[in-house]
């Protein structure tokens, strides 16, 4: 039937999907981006459809998917012909294209409703006129596109008109020679910064060591590469290095080139050559061609023991198209290579099968940024009074950020002005108070990294600009807003890949590009939360904000100024809702509202239930997406919830809330839901109707399972189920077999359901991550069975409380793979160690109370090869554990707590790679045993705590 449809639409899914693909390469703007997804969504809505479509229906889709970009790219020819622009004009683009999305959701939303209705009508002689109904409603879709098309006709008109009186007034200069001015203006700044930058000086050393690596032992053609962030001083720690006398005595010969983003590589090598040859006088005739160019350097560089610096590398085909320019003659010759791009990095030190090397630059800490900022300045600390040193330290750090090249461009910008310090402080305070300059060079090459990212990650990364500044986003929330958003989608080369991959694959890109940065990882080294740097964010908050990508509420009061320029989409809470215009400008177009308004936790969030009733007031129902309410204390949700029938996320994670209205099973679409730390203990029986849900986060709460007839595909998608809790009468045991994509698992059960809670588990193959629970009726470790796991190649991290059985040490059948592993309350016996111990990539292992019954934990050589954490805690029979030479290689961390029947600890002392060793609410004794046995130069913290922190 929906090949029908698009039959007489003129065209298919798949097609229409297409034409809104083909518009996106590299080179495209934001705009194309956003417009191309709301073309790519209007056919994916109307493939979701039976419609009877009109003809001049078919004719303004058509229109919406085709002529927005036609425009776009026609006025982008003509103002690149006349040098001249049209203030807004992209985002007036855009806003027409919102305009015809919104009007579809409309659309298909009432047309929802109406197939309700009547599927609810038993009349037969009733559903003609429900038929006529549908077909007004297309031509009152109809009559709506036009009106857009024609608004959008006149806008069009009115900016050719205006770019024609513009002809002959613009500024004559290309964006060419804009860019080149900048890139030397960046490097100047740089290269003439302080030769001892703050920070960088071990760093120095490090290079300077592989770039003298024992030539006699190792010299082959090496890559050297510096990776960080744009202004974390990459070009200025390369400079340093190039700089040093014993670096140049080291090499014959030596070049710096400068990659620019449109770099012909021809050019550099023309460059290199006048660099290495041209000091003796030598010519080149700028006529050679490529291949040309390369013998001619290959002679030049294969006599002699060559530096090459490449600076600023933007393109990830850039050392597949320059690398063999470098012969490898075994000379002990060397390339440093600065990028943002680790991926860059990582292709050019595995060149020719060599092992290079790759150094990180992260963000300066504060302590580091001040001493950088004091030393630029020639300032110290006993020239301010308190409140100037406070003042300063605060806005310095706030604004550079970790930057060393926004340090270095703030105090240059002063101190070419004056020497003294009152008029420097007048102007630094100027400068610190004032918000981020768009025009500057640090602006420019963060632009530059920005432009060099896939098309489809680009929209990722301007959403995080709605988190606060320096906001720690949990990357859980991050993944499932991304994809609620549809921001995230497979498209042809990656169709085989969930929603939920394709986040992860383009988290770890924007990662690799040190674009945002890992600010807490999880114990096995995951990432937790993440930001955005805030020389970043400054940059592309505001650039996200200009595009009406979403609104941040953060006044009381809003001015001509201060409101938005177009619909607001997106809005993001930093101040009291109730303080939020109602206008339709500020509400009938939200598509999300998440709330970061989470000071007050004395007072619930009434005014969260009134903003939600405006939104459905006006049509009757609302188009928002996303309602993310995570932190805020105890929002009212009303029956209005429902009517938000577009819904697919719904967050409420730390809310406190202590019910959930029925009204959530009326969101047919809704993928996540979150009321993990909330008082909510029952989910309402309407959620069996939500055929959606992907991802359901609760804390330990039970699912009414009284409904007999439930839908055949309740909850059947679900890939995390996190916190349920199933007692001795629950039937919900009875459709868990149905759920067979479970990536993520958390369940507390009674011991009665164990032995069918574990059957089921041993099919879930595709388990990532585990944790069960057997408890009694007074809610204590019960008996626990654990059923073969061996196929579960998938799952890392496996968390088991409970009582296993004693045949279990020697039939214990774990997943290959863990590398996660948790016990608590299993009574394990010492041969279970055995077992444990050949876990080829187990990292972390902690055995929680109770879990060892054993007196003696024996870690023999070989065991353990990749454990990087062992935690013991309260195991009241374990009084010694040895570990063997070749045991343990690689473990850096130690914590025993509340083990009070520990005497000995042997073999610990010959672990090198041990850095941290925890000692909590240990014997005063043996305290002092395993200090005096260890080296000097661990760190060991000892703690006595009166109410230790008891584990199950």
């Amino acid at each position: 039937m929906i090949k029908k449809v698009f039959s007489k639409l003129g065209s298919s899914p798949s097609n229409l999907w297409r034409e809104g693909e083909q518009h996106i390469d590299q080179q495209s703007s934001d705009v194309d981006i956003q417009v191309s997804a709301v073309t790519e969504k209007l056919g994916e809505l109307l493939a979701r459809e039976v419609l009877f479509v009109h003809p001049r229906l078919r004719r303004e889709i058509r229109w919406a998917t085709n002529d927005l970009h036609d425009y776009l790219r026609r006025f982008r020819d003509a103002a690149h012909k006349h040098k001249s622009v049209i203030p807004n004009f992209e985002a007036k683009v855009l806003h027409h294209g919102h305009l015809v999305e919104d009007i579809t959701d409309t659309f298909l939303i009432r047309r929802e409703l109406l197939m309700q209705r009547r599927n609810g009508l038993i009349a037969k002689s009733i559903r003609p006129l429900i038929r006529l109904s549908s077909f007004w409603s297309q031509d009152f879709l109809i009559n709506e596109m036009k009106a857009v098309r024609l608004s959008f006709t006149t806008f069009w008109k009115k900016s050719l008109h205006e770019l024609d009186s513009l002809v002959g007034h613009g500024d004559g200069e290309g964006d060419t020679d804009t860019l080149k001015a900048e890139t030397y203006r960046h490097n100047y700044l740089f290269n003439n910064a302080s030769k001892d930058v703050v920070g960088l000086e071990k760093l120095e050393e490090d290079i300077v060591v592989k770039m003298f690596r024992d030539n006699e032992l190792d010299r082959g053609f090496r890559v050297i590469s510096i990776v960080g962030i744009a202004g974390s001083g990459k070009t200025t720690l390369a400079s340093i290095v190039y700089n040093r006398r014993d670096v140049g005595e080291n090499f014959q010969v030596r070049a710096w080139i400068r990659v620019s983003t449109g770099y012909n590589v021809r050019d550099l090598l023309i460059d290199m050559w006048r660099q290495i040859a041209g000091r003796n006088g030598a010519k080149i005739s700028t006529e050679k061609d490529y291949y040309d160019l390369r013998k001619e350097l290959d002679t030049l560089l294969r006599t002699n023991r060559y530096l090459v610096v490449i600076d600023g590398v933007w393109s990830p085909h850039f050392w597949d198209e320059v690398g063999h320019a470098f012969p490898d003659t075994e000379s002990g010759s060397r390339i440093l290579l600065t990028t943002c791009d680790s991926e860059i990095a990582r292709r050019a030190s595995a060149w020719n099968n060599r092992n290079g090397d790759i150094f990180q630059l992260h963000r300066l800490n504060d302590e580091l940024m001040w001493a950088l900022f004091l030393k630029e300045m020639r300032w110290d600390e006993s020239q301010m009074n308190d409140l100037e040193l406070a003042f300063l330290k605060n806005n310095v750090l706030r604004k550079c950020d970790g930057s060393p090249l926004a340090v270095i461009k703030l105090c240059r910008s002063v101190s070419t002005r004056t020497a003294r310090y009152q008029q420097s402080l007048r102007l630094i305070v100027e400068q610190v108070s004032s918000g981020e300059d768009r025009s500057s060079n640090v602006s420019y090459r963060l632009t530059l990294s920005y432009q060099n990212l896939p098309p489809r990650i680009r929209p990722c990364y301007l959403y995080m600009g709605l988190f606060p500044r320096a906001f720690e986003i949990p990357i859980r929330r991050l993944f499932r807003l991304w994809i609620a958003e549809g921001l995230v989608k497979p498209d042809f080369q990656s169709s085989d890949k969930t929603p939920e991959d394709l986040a992860e694959d383009y988290f770890k890109e924007l990662v690799d590009r040190n674009m945002i940065e890992v600010t807490k990882r999880k114990s096995d080294g995951r990432p937790k939360t993440c930001r955005i740097p805030g020389i970043l964010y400054d940059v592309f908050s505001a650039k996200a904000m200009d595009l009406g990508l979403f609104f941040v509420h953060r006044c009381s009061e809003y001015t001509s100024v201060t409101q938005p320029k177009f619909n607001v989409r997106r809005l993001a809470e930093y101040f009291d809702i109730k303080n939020y215009p109602s206008s339709s400008v500020y509400n009938q177009h939200l598509r999300s509202y998440i709330s970061f308004n989470t000071r007050r936790r004395d007072t619930p969030a009434h005014e969260v239930g009134i903003f939600l009733d405006k939104l459905t007031a006006k049509r009757g129902f609302g188009l928002l997406r996303v309602l993310d309410l995570e932190g805020v204390y105890k929002p009212t949700l009303t029956e209005s919830l429902g009517k938000l029938l577009q819904l697919r996320y719904v967050g409420l994670r730390w809310t406190f809330l202590d019910s959930l209205t029925d009204a959530v099973g009326d969101l047919m679409y809704l993928e996540t839901l979150d009321v993990k730390h909330t008082n909510i203990t029952t989910l309402p029986t309407s959620i069996w109707k939500a055929k959606n849900l992907r991802h359901l986060y609760m804390n330990e709460v039970h699912f009414d399972m009284s409904i007999q007839k439930r839908p055949s595909e309740s909850l059947t998608n679900l890939q995390t189920l996190w916190g349920l809790s199933i007692d001795n009468r629950s039937l919900v045991v009875n459709w868990l077999s149905k759920l067979m994509g479970l990536r993520k698992l958390g369940l507390t059960c009674h011991s009665s359901r164990v032995q069918a809670i574990a059957d089921w588990i041993s099919k879930l193959t595709d388990l990532q991550s585990l944790k069960l629970r057997s408890i009694d009726e007074f809610g204590q470790p019960s008996h626990l069975k654990l059923a073969n796991l061996t196929l579960h190649h998938k799952l890392s991290d496996l968390y088991l409380l409970g009582v296993l059985p004693k045949a279990v040490d020697e039939a214990l059948q774990l997943p290959p793979n863990l590398k996660i592993l948790t016990f608590s309350g299993s009574q394990l016996g010492e041969d279970s160690i055995r077992l444990l111990g050949k876990l080829p990539q187990l990292n972390i292992l902690r055995l929680y109370g109770r879990s060892f019954s054993g007196r003696q934990i024996s870690c023999l050589d070989g065991y353990f090869p990749e454990l990087l954490v062992m935690k013991l805690w309260m195991l009241d029979e374990l009084e010694e554990w040895k570990v063997e030479k070749g045991a343990m290689p690689r473990l850096g961390e130690v914590e025993i707590r509340g083990c009070r029947n520990l005497k000995n600890v042997e073999g610990l002392e010959h672990i090198t790679t041990l850095n941290d060793l925890t000692l909590t609410n240990m014997p005063e004794d043996f305290v002092q045993s395993v200090k005096a046995s260890m080296s000097k130069d661990l760190s060991i913290t000892v703690n006595e705590w009166k109410f230790p922190c008891l584990q199950g």
